[in-house]
């Protein structure tokens, strides 16, 4: 087969937001009229002029007109772009392959624009390459300007397909599908494989498509490999495709073309200047030693918002950048964190605003946020993107659970909190999960073992060179006997008594203490309130 030549080129551009514009809404703006291929808009949409330079630059690397880069073409955040075939030149069948790449560009010392090719190739070189996606379902066709069947799935799609003889037999006619580009032209990411490729500058949408009459140079190109004898062209003559010779002598004489769609999404840093002396500016510019805020050529003092210029969001009051601001921006519906007039993307910290403290995490507030944050030397509770004042509970926070009281860390703090029913042993401002302690807590002396109230325990716990009496996880102020580690100790007001030598009744039985614990190996006499018992064995015996 013949190493394709392009013959033709056309080209359609268009860029996403480059967010420093204030654009209208708009419907159903076409790309260019003289485009084979026509694009519909549907949302905020504005045109652009770029620098003679650039525009120079960039058709030289791509050899096109100079005149068809001076405009750009922009289309806002969330606006959805659509090819219009109704409208088009070229008809939706002639498309057979599409190409997704990110040329590689960059400004050198002096400031010029550079895209850079391959030397020995004279290829340029590309970030990131995603052939054409491709479907293959089973359509009747009768007419190559109408999708006979199943059409609900696949009408918004560029569509490749053969055409099938009418009232044919054939079940199978061919409808081969590039999948989004007809849908959607707003894309910000792009998958190559399973790999999601992250896309820094501009990108390109490339559609490839036949400019004669005949198949879907697809089909006619790879009709031997999926076993295809032939197909039936537009005019309803049958084409012998049976063997590689009769493809490559169908396809020898074919004229081809390809139409560029440039997108430049917004959010991302851009390489390309605007022309900032353009009737249709609209951006920051420089005057009187001030930076201002223009719109379509003119100063625009009534502008309060962000503005992206040279890679960077600054923060415009009243038409102009203000460089003192300290403050939060709200901007296609988020938050963003300006200090000294411009967006700090690097910035974790708490801001405020209208009497409440946000969470800004790169840059923006982040309502979604549960977490703890440093301010001025404080550890600050968020909860829902805000400080929560009102707060006291636990944090979780790089693998510690830390005790938060008023809306922040009380480091000092040693004492008890229930969290999702538990009630945890908090020291030193984090739960100390190794403890075996007591705490107090409301006049209440609760048993802490791993770090929580063990409501279950029974026995005995040493706190400050005490061995205190546990009923039921907190300290019983009582006088018993308590078994513990195989021996009975006297309970003397919630403690053990080592002291102590008299007789305690427990259970049905007295018992003689002696050294704080039952003396089992004592038979003898002993007094107790006034009276002298016998002892047998440690047991009293009336």
């Amino acid at each position: 087969m013949q190493k394709l030549k392009f013959a033709g080129i056309t080209v359609v551009f268009t860029m996403a937001a480059a967010a420093f514009f204030t654009l209208t809404d708009v419907q159903n703006v076409m790309a260019d009229e003289k485009s084979d291929i026509k694009l519909n808009v549907e949302g905020k949409a504005q045109t652009r002029t770029i620098t003679e330079a650039d525009s120079k630059a960039i058709a030289e690397a791509f050899d096109y007109d100079v005149s068809v880069m001076n405009q750009i073409y922009v289309a806002g955040d969330g606006a959805t772009a659509y090819i219009d075939w109704d409208n088009s030149e070229l008809p939706f069948w002639k498309v057979y392959h599409t190409t997704v790449f990110q040329p590689v560009m960059y400004r050198d010392k002096d400031g010029k624009l550079v895209v850079e090719a391959d030397d020995e190739q004279d290829n340029l070189i590309t970030k990131n390459d995603v052939e054409g996606w491709c479907n293959y379902p089973t359509t009747q066709y009768t007419d190559p300007s109408k999708v006979i069947g199943d059409t609900q799935a696949y009408a918004d799609q560029v569509t490749r397909f053969t055409p099938a003889t009418k009232n044919s037999e054939d079940d199978n006619a061919v409808k081969w599908i590039s999948k989004p580009i007809n849908s959607n032209l707003n894309i910000s990411k792009i998958i190559q494989g399973n790999k999601e490729c992250a896309i820094t500058d501009a990108y390109i949408i490339r559609v490839y498509y036949t400019k004669d009459d005949k198949l879907n140079y697809d089909f006619a190109r790879q009709a031997f490999y999926y076993d295809y004898d032939g197909a039936y062209d537009i005019n309803g003559k049958y084409i012998d495709l049976s063997t590689h010779d009769k493809i490559d002598a169908y396809n020898a004489d074919r004229k081809f073309g390809y139409t560029d769609f440039w997108i430049l999404p917004e959010g991302v840093s851009t390489v390309l200047n605007f022309d900032e002396n353009a009737d249709d500016y609209t951006g920051l510019k420089k005057d009187s030693g001030d930076w201002y805020y223009f719109k379509d050529g003119a100063k625009d003092t009534s502008y309060t918002g962000l503005c992206k210029y040279n890679g960077s969001w600054w923060y415009v009051k009243n038409g102009k950048v203000d460089f003192s601001a300290t403050t939060l921006c709200k901007y296609n519906g988020a938050w963003f964190y300006v200090k000294g007039g411009k967006v700090d993307f690097s910035a974790t910290t708490l801001c405020k605003y209208n009497g409440a403290w946000f969470y800004v995490k790169g840059g923006k507030v982040d309502f979604s946020a549960t977490t703890l944050c440093k301010y001025n030397g404080s550890w600050f509770y968020v909860k829902g993107g805000k400080v929560d004042f009102s707060a006291t509970t636990l944090c979780k926070y790089n693998g510690s659970w830390f005790y938060v009281k008023g809306g922040k860390v009380d480091f000092n703090a040693t004492t008890l909190c229930k969290y999702n029913g538990t009630w945890w042993y908090v020291k030193g401002g984090k739960i100390d999960f190794k403890s075996t302690t007591l705490c107090k807590y409301n006049g209440t002396w609760f048993y802490v073992n791993g770090g929580k109230v063990n409501f279950g325990a029974n026995g005995l716990c040493k706190y400050n060179g005490v061995w205190w009496y546990i009923k039921n996880g907190s300290v019983s102020f009582t006088n018993t006997l308590c078994k513990f580690n195989g021996t009975w100790w006297y309970i003397n007001n919630g403690a053990v008594n080592f002291n102590k030598t008299t007789l305690v009744k427990y259970g049905n039985n007295w018992y003689a203490v002696a050294g704080g614990k039952v003396a089992w190996g004592y038979t003898g006499n002993l007094k107790y309130n006034g009276g002298t018992y016998r002892v047998v064995n440690g047991v009293v015996k009336f």
